[in-house]
C-alpha cells in the first residue's frame, strides 16, 4: 500500500512539472549569461634539437584549375565550382607513428593513448598517427618544415583536376581504399593499397584516416544550404577513414581544432589496457620555392 502511494506521488509531482513548464532561472536584470569556456591552444616547445624529422616523400601538384564541390544536393559540399591554386608538394602517405614517435620524443609531449605506458608496438609503426589534434598536426607539420595543407590543395591532390568523386574515378571499388566496406576494420600500413592512388600519386585518400586541413569552416560561394546554427572556429577534415562507408572526396567534415576523436569520443580503456585506434589523422604540404 505504501509503494503504491509513493508511485502516485512521483506521479502527481510530474504531471505538475510537465504543466507549469521548463524550470527557468531568472537572472538579475543586466546580467549576461556566462561565456562559453574557450580551450587555449597547447604550445609546443622542442626539448631535444638532435632528434630531426623522417623524411618523408611528396609529390608535386601543378599549379592551375580544378573543380571542387558538389551539386548533387543543398550541403555545405556545394555547390560545384572551379578554383585555381599555386604549385605545391603534398606527402604522398599519411603521416605515420614511427614519424609521429620522434615528434613525441623531441618535444617531450604524451604519446598517442592507444600506445599503452609509452609502448610502442612494432606493428603499429608504418599505421597512420591517430587520435591526432588539429594543433598537434599543425605543430608537426612546422617541425618537419612544413605545414597543413588547405581543405582545397587537398581536395585537388586527391581528386585531379577534373573533380573525380573517388581517387581513382567515379566507381567505387572497395578493393582500392580501406574503408568499412573492405572488410578490414582496422587501419592499414600506409601505401597498401597502391591501385587505388590519386591522379597525382596520393595514397590513402580514401579510406585510412580522416585528415586534418588548415582551413577554417566556411560556406561555398552559392550556396543554398542555411545551417541553423554556425559554430566558430571549426577546421575542415577531409577523406574517408577504416571505420566507416566510402563517401565521396568532395564531403567536409568540420570539427573543433582539441578534437582527437570523431564526435570526441571519451570513452576510457579498462585500466591495463590501450584505447583504441581512432579515426583523425594527417598529412603535410609544402610550399614550391618560387624559383621553381
Amino acid at each position: 500500500m505504501l509503494e503504491k502511494l509513493s508511485w502516485f506521488l512521483i506521479s502527481i509531482c510530474l504531471v505538475s512539472i510537465s504543466f507549469a513548464g521548463p524550470i527557468t532561472v531568472k537572472r538579475p536584470k543586466g546580467q549576461r549569461r556566462p561565456a562559453p569556456k574557450v580551450q587555449k591552444p597547447p604550445t609546443f616547445e622542442v626539448i631535444d634539437e638532435s632528434i630531426k624529422p623522417l623524411p618523408a616523400k611528396m609529390v608535386l601538384i601543378p599549379k592551375g584549375p580544378f573543380y571542387c564541390g558538389s551539386n548533387w544536393s543543398d550541403t555545405m559540399c556545394g555547390p560545384r565550382h572551379q578554383r585555381s591554386l599555386a604549385a605545391f608538394y603534398m606527402d604522398v602517405h599519411e603521416v605515420t607513428n614511427e614519424q609521429w614517435a620522434r615528434f613525441v620524443d623531441a618535444h617531450g609531449i604524451s604519446p598517442p593513448d592507444y600506445w599503452l605506458n609509452d609502448k610502442r608496438p612494432k606493428n603499429f609503426m608504418s599505421l597512420p598517427v591517430v587520435n591526432v589534434s588539429w594543433y598537434e598536426a599543425t605543430a608537426f607539420a612546422k617541425w618537419a618544415g612544413k605545414r597543413l595543407p588547405t581543405e582545397f590543395e587537398w581536395e585537388k591532390a586527391a581528386r585531379g583536376p577534373n573533380g573525380l568523386i573517388f581517387p581513382w574515378g567515379h566507381l567505387y571499388e572497395k578493393d582500392l581504399g580501406n574503408t568499412f566496406l573492405t572488410g578490414k576494420f582496422k587501419p592499414l600500413p600506409v601505401g597498401s593499397m597502391s591501385k587505388g592512388k590519386s591522379p597525382y600519386g596520393c595514397h590513402d585518400m580514401l579510406g585510412n584516416a580522416l585528415e586534418w586541413t588548415s582551413s577554417s569552416f566556411s560556406l561555398y560561394p552559392g550556396t543554398r544550404f542555411l545551417p541553423q546554427k554556425v559554430v566558430p572556429n571549426l577546421r575542415i577534415m577531409k577523406g574517408v577513414s577504416w571505420r566507416y562507408e566510402p563517401r565521396p572526396l568532395f564531403n567536409r567534415y568540420p570539427a573543433p581544432a582539441h578534437w582527437k576523436r570523431w564526435n570526441h569520443d571519451r570513452y576510457r580503456p579498462p585500466r591495463g589496457k590501450p584505447a583504441p585506434m581512432g579515426v583523425i589523422g594527417f598529412r603535410c604540404a609544402k610550399d614550391v620555392p618560387k624559383d621553381i
